[in-house]
C-alpha cells in the first residue's frame, strides 16, 4: 500500500544535490511531496511528485520563519502525510515542529552539519537551542557521518536511540557514472586553467566561506609556491563572502598560479583536472565533495574534524591535519607535490573505498529500507 511521504528543504538545491536519487526512488511505490523554496521552474522529478513552494529562510528571520510555520501546518493539517523527513536546519525545525503538532506519525530529520559549531557566545546558544529543538519533536534522527553523531550525543543535542548513520555514512554517496575518471576531460581542463601536464594542481571546490578554510588555504599556498615552481591552486564555487580580493593579496607573489571560477553544475569536470583535493574546513557534517573527488581518483588533504575523518582515511585516501593549522597544511601540500606515486596511490584506494561504500545505489537502497522500517513495511 501506497505512504504518504514529505521531504522538506530550505532550497531546492538541497533536493537536486542530495536528495533526487531517493525520492525518484520512493515515488515508484509511494505518494511523494517535496516542500522547498522553488525557482522559476520546477525540479526535475517523476510527474507524480506534487512540488509545493514553501519559502524557508536560511537566516533568521522572525516573521518570515512564523509565516513559514503557519504555511507547513496548514499543509500538514490538511496532508495525511504518514511520513515527514527535513533537511537543513531552518527546515527542519520549522517542519519537525509543526509535524509534530499535526501528529505525523514519523518525523525525520537529517543533521549534515552544525552551523553553532563556529559561533560563539548567545548565536552559539541560540542556534544549538534550535537544533535540540528540532531533536526534540523529531521521532527520528540521521547523521550523515559515524564523528557527527558522537558529536551530536556528546554536546547533548539529542540522545544515542534516535540517531542512526545510513550504511556508513554520506547523505546521497556518489554517482559512479558521473563521478569517473576520465583523461580527455582531465587534458580539456587543465588547459583551460593553465596548468601543464608535470604541474601539480590542488583544487578547493565549494562555497568561498572564512568556515571553508579557504584564506588558511591560500596562506598554506602562498608559502609552498615560494618553495615548489610547478604548483597551481583552483578555487571553483560561488564567492559567498567575498574572500577573493583577500586571497590574491594574500597569495601577492603567486597570483599568476591561482585561478578562479564561480559556481558550477559541472563539478566533476573541475575534479578531473585536479591532483590534490583540499578541504580545510571549520566544519563539515561529512563532505560530500570528498567522495566526489575519490570516486575520481583524486585524493584529499582535510582538516581533521568531525565529519571529515569519516570521509578521508588519513595516509590511505588522504592526509588530515589539525583544523586552522597553515603550517601543516602547506607540509601535507608539500608532501603530495613532490610525491606524484603517492598521490596515485592514495587515489587508487579513495575510489576502491568509494566504489565499495559510498556509491549513490547502495546508499540510496540503505536509505530506502531504513524509510520501510520506520513505516512498518
Amino acid at each position: 500500500m501506497n505512504k504518504n511521504i514529505c521531504f522538506v528543504t530550505a532550497t531546492s538545491a538541497t533536493v537536486d544535490a542530495f536528495l533526487k536519487g531517493h525520492i525518484n526512488q520512493l515515488a515508484k511505490h509511494n505518494n511523494v511531496t517535496v516542500v522547498t523554496s522553488l525557482g522559476e521552474t520546477p525540479l526535475a522529478l517523476p510527474e507524480n511528485v506534487e512540488q509545493i513552494n514553501i519559502h524557508i529562510s536560511r537566516k533568521i528571520s522572525v516573521w518570515s520563519d512564523i509565516k513559514s510555520l503557519i504555511c507547513l501546518l496548514k499543509l500538514f493539517l490538511n496532508s495525511d502525510f504518514e511520513l515527514v523527513v527535513s533537511v537543513t536546519p531552518k527546515a527542519g525545525m520549522l517542519s519537525m515542529m509543526a509535524a509534530f503538532l499535526c501528529r505525523v506519525p514519523v518525523r525525520i530529520h537529517w543533521f549534515t552539519g552544525q552551523v553553532w559549531v563556529t559561533q560563539s557566545g548567545w548565536m552559539r546558544s541560540l542556534l544549538k537551542w534550535c537544533d535540540k529543538v528540532t531533536a526534540l519533536a523529531a521521532t527520528n534522527i540521521l547523521t550523515d557521518s559515524q564523528s557527527q553523531m558522537e558529536f551530536i550525543i556528546k554536546e547533548g543535542i539529542t540522545s544515542e536511540d534516535k540517531l542512526q548513520i545510513i550504511h556508513k555514512g554520506s547523505i546521497s554517496g556518489v554517482d559512479l557514472d558521473k563521478f569517473s575518471p576520465d583523461a580527455q576531460q582531465r587534458c580539456v581542463a587543465r588547459e583551460e586553467i593553465g596548468v601543464g601536464s608535470n604541474d601539480t594542481l590542488f583544487l578547493f571546490l565549494g562555497r568561498l566561506t572564512q568556515d571553508k578554510g579557504v584564506l588558511d588555504l591560500a596562506v598554506a599556498f602562498q608559502q609552498l609556491a615560494k618553495v615548489e615552481n610547478d604548483v597551481f591552486l583552483a578555487f571553483i564555487g560561488p564567492d559567498e563572502d567575498g574572500l577573493q580580493r583577500e586571497i590574491l593579496s594574500i597569495c601577492n607573489d603567486c597570483t599568476d598560479k591561482v585561478y578562479f571560477k564561480g559556481f558550477t553544475d559541472k563539478p566533476q569536470y573541475y575534479f578531473s583536472a585536479a591532483d590534490v583535493f583540499v578541504l580545510p574546513s571549520y566544519r563539515e557534517g561529512f563532505g560530500t565533495s570528498v567522495i566526489e573527488a575519490a570516486a575520481m581518483s583524486v585524493p584529499c588533504i582535510g582538516s581533521n574534524i568531525y565529519g571529515l575523518s569519516d570521509a578521508i582515511i588519513d595516509k590511505e585516501t588522504g592526509i588530515l591535519f589539525p583544523c586552522q593549522d597553515t603550517v601543516e597544511l602547506q607540509h601535507a601540500m608539500s608532501r603530495l607535490a613532490r610525491n606524484p606515486d603517492l598521490r596515485k596511490a592514495m587515489g587508487r584506494e579513495a575510489r576502491l573505498r568509494v566504489q565499495t561504500e559510498f556509491s549513490s545505489q547502495l546508499v540510496t537502497e540503505k536509505f530506502i529500507s531504513y524509510i520501510h522500517s520506520k513505516m512498518g513495511q
